[in-house]
């Protein structure tokens, strides 16, 4: 890993935590994809040898998308205080909870590949909404009481139903989408979104 990559994560985590984390997912995915059902002491060196072989490349695809994320944390990072003291401070704390969300020790690990690709662009989003933000606040919070309103629904629900909730996880990130298209629409979103769609969901989650 380089340097520069251990650099921009030292505010988050040390970079020995870090190369663990790129590891232990890389890992994870190759058992996930692999039949762990061996019986033979030869099925299980083959198994051994195989993964064995193919972390190295699993992890350098991780660390790629890892490093992508870091890039836009770093670029993130300036924006996120405000220019005058008391300056829109619900704004800000609310991006530095989105932040706090998204980019976290362990969350190499936690978050699926799939999704953490899509990492960078939220962080990006942030990035130009805290630009504008600086230029018109009151636009700002107008898109950010939108978008609260779901967020408390989400918390609410995961303290009812926990984390490992596949419907619960649709909603977690079709919000992350909709803060795209609300405070970054350039960037577009991963498929449609509305809040017509996301009350759907909450709906389905209320009633589930």
């Amino acid at each position: 890993m380089a340097g520069a990559t251990a650099l921009k994560f030292a505010a988050i985590a040390s970079a020995d935590s870090l190369r663990e984390d790129i590891v232990e997912a890389a890992l994870g995915e190759l058992l996930v994809s692999s039949e762990l059902n061996v019986r033979r002491r030869e099925e299980f060196r083959e198994l051994e040898t195989r993964i064995a072989r193919e972390l190295l490349p699993a992890a350098v695809e991780w660390l790629e998308l890892v490093e992508a994320v870091l890039e836009a944390y770093a670029e993130l990072a300036p924006w996120l205080e405000a220019p005058l003291m008391g300056y829109a401070r619900a704004n800000y704390d609310d991006l530095h909870e989105q932040l706090d969300a998204l980019v976290f020790p362990g969350f190499v690990r936690k978050v699926e590949k799939s999704r953490l690709a899509h990492f960078a662009r939220y962080l990006k989003g942030m990035r130009l909404r805290a630009e504008r933000l600086r230029q018109d606040a009151a636009r700002d919070q107008a898109r950010m009481l939108t978008v609260r309103g779901y967020w408390r629904d989400y918390l609410k629900l995961r303290a009812e139903r926990g984390s490992d909730d596949a419907g619960l996880d649709e909603l977690r990130w079709l919000i992350e989408e909709l803060r795209v298209s609300l405070f970054a629409q350039e960037l577009k979103t991963d498929g449609p979104v509305s809040p017509k769609r996301l009350g759907k969901v909450i709906e389905g989650l209320k009633g589930g």
